[in-house]
């Protein structure tokens, strides 16, 4: 994903939505630049996590923490392919 073996994820429906986990395994500190408009991060004690807006672009503070992020109105498939096309920098 994101043109890295290092972040992995998982992703399944919830209701009308989809739903990721996300992480990097070596615990890379970065960005992750998502082609998402909508979009809610929590971590793992359910605790908001900000998300910086570019336009219709979402980015994503990542390091070793898993993250769920939440996409309203969202298939799963169209999830894989929006991490798929991320950029982690």
């Amino acid at each position: 994903m994101a043109g890295t073996h290092d972040l992995r994820s998982f992703v399944g429906p919830q209701e009308d939505a989809a739903i990721a986990t996300l992480w990097h395994y070596l615990g890379k500190v970065g960005k992750l630049t998502l082609g998402a408009e909508r979009l809610s991060v929590y971590d793992v004690r359910g605790q908001s996590v900000a998300v910086e807006r570019s336009g219709a672009k979402a980015i994503v503070p990542i390091n070793s923490r898993r993250l769920l992020l939440h996409f309203p109105a969202t298939s799963p498939v169209k999830v894989k392919e929006i991490l798929a096309g991320a950029k982690f920098e």
